[in-house]
């Protein structure tokens, strides 16, 4: 996990900074944005290894990401612990997530 980029996005910054700590606890550069409009931008400037969306956003939304980059998205009201696990199963690390759990 060391040195992987994640881009979190995440409309509130109450629920985004948890989330980037626990990511960056593990090794990753973790950057939030507000929206998947400022993602789509941080693509063009970055080499992200994914794009994590915490929130309810449709389909269309993130059809530009998805053209760019691998992207996990997690129910808004999922617990970090919860949304680090999938995020770790989602990159193969099976064992890492189940470390975690």
């Amino acid at each position: 996990m060391e040195g992987l980029t994640v881009v979190v996005v995440d409309g509130e910054e109450r629920s985004r900074a948890p989330l980037l700590s626990a990511l960056r606890r593990l090794g990753m550069r973790a950057l939030g944005v507000d929206s998947t409009y400022d993602a789509v931008a941080l693509l063009d400037a970055l080499d992200t290894d994914l794009v994590l969306v915490h929130g309810d956003v449709d389909e269309a939304t993130l059809a530009p990401l998805r053209r760019k980059t691998l992207v996990v998205q997690v129910a808004r009201a999922a617990p970090v612990d919860e949304v680090v696990v999938e995020l770790l199963r989602v990159l193969g690390r099976p064992e890492a997530a189940a470390a975690l759990n």
